[in-house]
């Protein structure tokens, strides 16, 4: 038997003036603030009710022990493309000159074409 979680993903753009280090400890305080804990001698994969990921950070690349900008795995995640392409198609990942609706596009070929496995994302329309 499968199992299926629902979890809920969202991307946003925010305009601040701290630096990404900065904004990289203030996420990570956000999610402690909502019960994550992180186990620093865990390998892959932690269960969380929170994850914040800093994807980008204007144009700047930075590949330091604690922050990796861009995200390395941006390209290969359909939930953080799909809702990114929504928000921002035209922004333009400072690694590759490619804009993010091109990443999607990509990503959504390779998935279609077996290259890289399904990933299957659903959206689920709530009435407020």
């Amino acid at each position: 038997m499968i199992s299926r979680s629902l979890y809920t993903n969202g991307v946003g753009m925010v305009e601040t003036e701290l630096e990404p280090l900065e904004l990289l400890h203030l996420l990570l305080q956000v999610e402690t603030e909502h019960g994550r804990q992180r186990d620093i001698h865990a390998s892959g994969y932690q269960d969380r009710f929170l994850d914040l990921d800093l994807l980008y950070f204007g144009d700047t690349v930075s590949s330091s022990p604690e922050l990796l900008l861009p995200h390395p795995h941006i390209a290969r995640r359909l939930f953080v493309l799909a809702p990114l392409a929504q928000i921002a198609p035209w922004f333009q990942d400072p690694l590759t000159g490619q804009t993010v609706d091109v990443l999607y596009q990509q990503l959504l070929m390779q998935i279609q074409q077996g290259k890289i496995p399904a990933q299957g994302i659903s959206r689920i329309e709530h009435a407020m």
